[in-house]
């Protein structure tokens, strides 16, 4: 059987954010697999959650030192070289707002900020050898590159269909960290258009909307009771890249009430309603829609699955450019 070695590059491995949560699933998915074995690297000591080898080790130190295959990014905003290697360097990339939506970009001064963000990309981006989008939304607006492949996200490890409810009442709830991408008046506005007899419950750090149940940040071992419990998961949002919570929400049996903006409605299916996020009566419809719907729960993507496809594509690369 031929082996493949991967060396994945994660600048903050302790991250909570998406990208690196994803990355972390994805290595430890395809450390499973009998035909690649996985390398972190990082700078940064707290790397034990991965459950893969990992060392204080540069992309270059990876090919060096570990003699890995080939490199895969989970960042193109770091500082390192990706044309510097000799072997591939793949780039999963996460997410376009900065070129799409650059007013919902996040910081304090989100223009600017888009701006070097899309000087950096419009350098760095033919360095890679490989490009991984989560979505077929975003690849269409990206330049082309020599190969690139697109492979959803699979549901996380952490969501489990078969746990108990959260809570004895009726409610529907928002899962996010708050910003202005997920569009806050339009839940708490949509809401408030609803005629449904439901609380609504908003899981996440930096929430305070009135008239709901702020809940704060909550643990991976508490989600999936909040989505089993809940009757609809309202996330309007304005700019998503791939949106997990849709794709954890409808495996637990939630129906998503989604915007018509960019991949939510590639990601979610048939299994969503599809809303205007810019209008909190449509969003209102959606609510009430969502919660008389009967969505089976079900895991039907796993991270395994991701990392088959991935272990193909990296393939694919490694012969391509050797």
């Amino acid at each position: 059987m031929s082996f493949l070695s991967v060396g994945m590059w994660c600048t903050n491995p302790s991250s909570q954010a998406a990208p690196t949560r994803c990355m972390q699933w994805l290595a430890e998915a395809l450390d499973r697999r009998d035909d690649v074995n996985v390398v972190l690297g990082s700078p940064s000591i707290n790397r034990r959650s991965w459950e893969v080898q990992s060392a204080d080790a540069s992309p270059r130190e990876l090919e060096t030192d570990f003699d890995v295959d080939l490199v895969h990014w989970n960042n193109m905003m770091d500082t390192t070289i990706p044309s510097r290697l000799d072997v591939p360097a793949v780039l999963t990339y996460h997410g376009d707002v900065q070129w799409s939506e650059p007013h919902l970009n996040y910081g304090r001064f989100p223009r600017v900020r888009s701006v070097k963000e899309r000087l950096v990309e419009s350098v760095k981006w033919r360095m890679f050898d490989g490009i991984h989008y989560a979505s077929r939304d975003v690849s269409e607006r990206m330049w082309d590159n020599r190969h690139q492949v697109v492979i959803p996200h699979g549901v996380p490890p952490h969501i489990d269909p078969d746990a108990p409810e959260a809570y004895p009442y009726q409610y529907v709830v928002h899962v996010s960290a708050r910003s202005p991408r997920k569009n806050p008046d339009g839940i708490r506005d949509g809401f408030n258009a609803a005629d449904v007899p439901h609380d609504l419950v908003v899981a996440g750090s930096g929430w305070n909307l009135p008239n709901a149940e702020n809940l704060g940040y909550v643990p991976d071992d508490e989600l999936s009771s909040l989505y089993v419990g809940a009757d609809a998961l309202v996330f309007p949002s304005y700019h998503e890249c791939f949106g997990l919570p849709v794709i954890e929400a409808i495996a637990c049996g939630t129906t998503p009430v989604i915007s018509d903006r960019y991949s939510l409605p590639e990601v979610a299916g048939d299994k969503g309603v599809v809303v205007n996020p810019d209008d909190p009566e449509d969003i209102g419809r959606g609510i009430e829609e969502a919660v008389e719907m009967n969505t089976e729960p079900g895991i039907r993507r796993t991270w395994d699955d991701v990392a088959a496809e991935m272990s193909e594509f990296y393939w694919n690369i490694s012969q391509v450019c050797t």
